[in-house]
Order: C-alpha cells, then structure tokens, then sequence
C-alpha cells in the first residue's frame, strides 16, 4: 500500500517496471507464456497447455496495462 489517498486501498508494483499503480491498472501474467490452442489438432494440444497454464502462484507476476500489452506483443511477435 503506497498511496497518501485514503480512497486509495490499494497499489500494486509492477514487476517489470517497477512503478506502483491502483489494482484496476494491473494484470497477472503467466511468465512463461502458455500460448493457445487452436487448430484441428486442439485435442493433441490441451494436455501440454493445460501444464502451462495452470502454474504455482510463482509462475505469475504482477504487470501495469502498459507492460503487460508489450509483453504480449513481443510473444505473439515470435
């Protein structure tokens, strides 16, 4: 809890940019990304995305909007 606002509950820290925004401005990542399923073979790809999807409590981070979409972007890039 950052903020000097008492209507502010609470902040969260981005874990990438390490800034410190309200919770409705941040996300929880997978940080390995688990990536989709689609296409006709979907049924020979749920088993491996359901293993990453469904991760520890550490396999996820907190991101702001702004790092969150960036990161997404630079996976779908690859």
């Amino acid at each position: 809890n950052q903020s000097t606002n008492k209507r502010l509950k609470w902040e969260n820290n981005c874990e990438q940019c390490k800034q410190w925004f309200p919770e409705s401005n941040i996300e929880i990542d997978h940080i390995i990304n688990c990536g989709g399923i689609s296409g006709a073979d979907w049924l020979d790809k749920i088993k491996p995305w359901v293993l990453r999807a469904f991760v520890e409590i550490e396999g996820y981070q907190r991101l702001c909007l702004e790092c969150h979409k960036s990161k997404t972007a630079k996976e779908k890039a690859k």
